[in-house]
């Protein structure tokens, strides 16, 4: 997994002002979304890509975590490739998929 980053690092916070609603790091702009007032589901997604960078951050703490107890994972904590036996559970497989979502949401198509 990658600790590359290049998406704007940090706390985003949601801003209101007028009909205009604007996600922005401390140090700067990040989108500025029209017409959200009265529109609970646009707002919704707005707190939601707020919270990205923590579920993101969260996300690979959770594998990191996980990787380093598991006896499926290799030193480099990743579980076992294609094992003949299919010895590797079910938390394993959801670890790999989190690997994947965490390289695409970096900036990655894997």
């Amino acid at each position: 997994m990658t600790n590359e980053t290049k998406h704007t690092p940090g706390k985003w916070a949601v801003h209101e002002r007028g009909h205009r609603v604007y996600l922005a790091s401390p140090d700067k702009p990040i989108a500025e979304i029209l017409d959200v007032h009265n529109d609970d589901e646009a707002f919704a997604n707005i707190c939601l890509l707020c919270h990205a960078p923590e579920l993101l951050e969260a996300l690979e703490e959770n594998v990191r975590l996980y990787c380093q107890t598991c006896m499926y994972c290799t030193l480099d904590n990743r579980c076992i490739p294609n094992d003949p036996l299919d010895r590797m559970p079910d938390v394993c497989k959801m670890m790999a998929k989190n690997r994947q979502i965490i390289a695409r949401a970096k900036g990655g198509n894997t």
